[in-house]
């Protein structure tokens, strides 16, 4: 008998339509609260650069650099350095992540008439590091 997974943080599943789900996770940014998207196909973690900019007040390194993803298409790419995410249980050091604007995922977000709010996107890259597995059934990230 496997031996159960260990709970690190739960999340929460919003139909965008009849057959279209995103996953939440709420999570704290330097010891300021906000809200991710979990999604396994953003192949690094994204914050939302006007809250990087002015909640976190942190320094940035453009990059000359396409980046598609969202429905959109963004150039000159910023990146920073998160000291410290804390994911459920979990708290993350030292992340670096890509600071672009995800205006347009909460405008789509108003348009469906959903009341939320997203600063960032958990990527796979946290996910494959920390060897989490989304249990969809239970709504909670975990490992083994």
């Amino acid at each position: 008998m496997q031996k159960p997974y260990n709970t690190v943080a739960k999340f929460k599943v919003v139909p965008l339509s009849s057959d279209s789900y995103h996953i939440f996770v709420n999570v704290t940014v330097n010891n300021i609260k906000a809200t991710f998207i979990i999604d396994t196909g953003a192949s690094g973690t994204v914050i939302d650069q006007k809250f990087y900019l002015t909640k976190l007040a942190s320094k940035q390194k453009k990059i000359d650099q396409e980046v598609r993803g969202l429905n959109s298409t963004q150039y000159g790419m910023h990146v920073g350095k998160l000291k410290t995410l804390k994911i459920g249980k979990a708290e993350l050091k030292n992340i670096k992540v890509s600071c672009l604007s995800l205006d347009h995922v909460n405008e789509a977000y108003k348009k469906n008439k959903l009341k939320l709010k997203i600063h960032g996107i958990l990527g796979s890259d946290i996910l494959l590091n920390e060897g989490w597995l989304i249990d969809y059934k239970n709504t909670a990230i975990g490992s083994w």
